[in-house]
């Protein structure tokens, strides 16, 4: 059973649907089986091809969530994606407007323009974390945040 309390109070109970929205109480702790341990939470910047080395995970992930965003000219670009090194899915929030693209080959797709634009895939899950080969054209550049699953 995982408990879920206020500290300093006597609330606490089962986590239940209607008090999801507890979660975000800055004093909030939880107790039991959730298994915390295989979850790594990082990130980085890009600005090439080529591959990327991510270590200092500490386990060998089997699923990574990678958010990115990039800016430049008019367009401001945010990418959600997820990649266990075999299959991946990516949304992509792009332009003055949002324009979604979504796609099967990549995990990040930061696109600025039709000449500047970076997508990643992992390539690799790591004994210490996972490998991320970048495509780039043009100019672009990457700032992201993953999760790392265990």
């Amino acid at each position: 059973m995982v408990k879920v309390g206020i500290p300093g109070t006597r609330q606490h109970g089962a986590l239940s649907q209607r008090d999801v929205h507890s979660l975000s109480h800055p004093g909030l702790y939880i107790e039991g089986g959730l298994g915390l341990k295989g979850i790594r939470i990082g990130g980085g910047t890009r600005d090439a091809g080529g591959a990327q080395a991510i270590t200092g995970v500490g386990f060998t992930p089997s699923l990574v969530i990678i958010i990115a965003y990039a800016t430049g000219g008019v367009n401001q670009i945010l990418s959600i994606g997820m990649d266990d090194a075999t299959t991946r899915w990516v949304v992509a929030l792009q332009g003055q407007s949002v324009n979604v693209t979504s796609a099967t080959a990549y995990s990040v797709y930061c696109y600025i323009d039709t000449s500047n634009y970076l997508r990643g895939s992992i390539t690799s899950m790591d004994a210490d974390g996972f490998t991320i080969t970048w495509l780039l054209t043009g100019a672009c550049s990457v700032t992201f945040k993953y999760i790392a699953i265990q």
